[in-house]
């Protein structure tokens, strides 16, 4: 190795004399020249902007009062109160006719003997006349019950004259027959109607009504609707000639008479 000698020593190096000569310094840059930074161009200033005048509003015109209606003393109307309307008065009952007594009969006179005659004739038969049932009016019924209905009882009077035996009337008479009392119509009561219905019925062989009709009114249709209605089914004792029943024609009437207390 170098610089060591064989003994391991460092080996002493030569001494160098001589003048340290300092460096040149270097020459300095001159610094560069630096443009003038350009004037910042001002700012134009914004125009202020015009400040709206406001349109005057339009004030609407104040309301016109309204004038208060001027009160008039109404004077209250007098009301006069209707006059109640006068009742009916009750038309009088009509008394039943007395049946009249059977006249007796006469006795057969004796026929004279007919004279002789020369040339006689042929005997012309003759027909007698035989009259109809007659169409009587049987006595009238009365309201009995406070519950406004009229009954239909009644009686029929004898019939006329007939060539094969007296004839017994037909009836509505009779508790087997089980005829209702026609109803009393509720705004005849409420009314105070009162009256009586008179009626034709003819009835058949076998009792029954085949037509009813209003042969006397009441003076208000109600009472004889009622009535006409009931007697329409009614069963009836038929008329009885020589012990056959036959048609009849029946006319009775039928009352409607309010209870009042």
């Amino acid at each position: 190795m170098e610089g060591t000698s064989a003994g391991g020593e460092p080996a002493e190096l030569p001494e160098v004399t001589g003048s340290m000569v300092p460096p040149e310094p270097e020459p300095i840059p001159e610094p560069a020249e630096i443009p003038p930074l350009p004037e910042p161009e001002p700012e134009p200033e914004p125009e202020p902007e015009p400040v709206p005048i406001p349109e005057p509003m339009e004030i609407p015109p104040l309301p016109e009062p309204e004038p208060k209606p001027i009160k008039e003393e109404l004077k209250p109307d007098v009301v006069v109160p209707p006059k109640p309307e006068p009742k009916p008065e009750p038309k009088p009952e009509p008394k039943p006719e007395p049946k009249p007594k059977p006249k007796p009969k006469p006795k057969p006179k004796p026929k004279p003997k007919p004279k002789p005659q020369p040339n006689p004739k042929e005997p012309v038969s003759t027909l007698r006349k035989t009259t109809g049932p007659s169409e009587n009016t049987g006595s009238e019924a009365k309201g009995l019950s406070d519950n406004g209905k009229g009954s239909g009882v009644g009686n029929a009077n004898k019939e006329g004259g007939n060539t094969a035996g007296s004839i017994t009337p037909a009836t509505h008479i009779g508790g087997h027959l089980n005829n209702p009392k026609p109803p009393y119509p509720q705004a005849s009561k409420m009314r105070g109607e009162e009256g009586s219905v008179g009626l034709r019925v003819q009835v058949t062989a076998d009792g029954r009504a085949s037509n009813v009709q209003v042969v006397k009114s009441s003076g208000y249709s109600r009472l004889d609707n009622s009535a006409k209605k009931a007697v329409e089914k009614y069963r009836f004792s038929p008329a009885k000639q020589g012990g056959r029943a036959i048609p009849y024609t029946y006319t009775f009437s039928i009352n409607f008479k309010l209870n009042k207390r």
